[in-house]
């Protein structure tokens, strides 16, 4: 059975109306499916003259759509994650930059001229007194470490760069508008826990 083109679709009324009617029962049959209570006899009863054969069928196509659905929620989730981790990673790498003590000593030194008189002498002398923060080091190698988690190459046991490059690509913006939305979108700890 062919599928129908849209335009004939929004021209026949008749047709309109059957998918209408199909969206409106692929939204009783999902929400009766995830109560879990319910068999697909239990179900087809409920939306009435459905045949069981058309809740499979309808219940196949529920699962497809939440399979893309979640796929893509998904990519967004770890492009969203990514872009945080970076920003992360680079307040860290200005953090460590800016915890570099610089010291500055102050001499000085007095003698006594040709005519007796007391003539004090200063200098100054910088010293690098000390190296930049390691708790930045440390927050560093985490940001490193979690993205390597969430690309998956951590566990990566076979593979070669093409498979990484591929996954690097699935991540990047199309725009700064959806970098911008990736970054105040904060829900994304309650949707997904590892």
């Amino acid at each position: 059975m062919s599928e129908t083109p849209k335009k004939r679709i929004s021209g026949n009324p008749a047709i309109a109306l059957l998918a209408d009617k199909r969206k409106e029962r692929l939204t009783r049959v999902a929400a009766l499916y995830v109560t879990g209570r319910f068999t697909m006899r239990e179900i087809a009863d409920r939306c009435g003259e459905v045949t069981v054969r058309q809740i499979e069928r309808d219940l196949k196509h529920i699962r497809k759509m939440w399979a893309e659905s979640a796929s893509q929620d998904v990519k967004f989730y770890i492009s969203k994650e990514l872009f945080r981790i970076d920003r992360i990673e680079a307040e860290c790498w200005r953090g460590w930059d800016a915890s570099w003590k610089v010291e500055t000593e102050t001499a000085t030194q007095t003698e006594t001229d040709s005519e007796g008189n007391k003539v004090v002498k200063k200098g100054r002398k910088k010293k690098y007194g000390s190296a930049g923060n390691p708790a930045f080091m440390s927050q560093i190698l985490g940001c490193v470490d979690r993205r390597m988690r969430l690309l998956g190459l951590d566990d990566r046991t076979q593979g070669g760069a093409d498979d990484i490059q591929v996954q690097a690509v699935e991540v990047i913006c199309d725009s700064r508008e959806q970098a911008m939305a990736m970054i105040e979108y904060e829900e994304f700890r309650t949707i997904i826990k590892r």
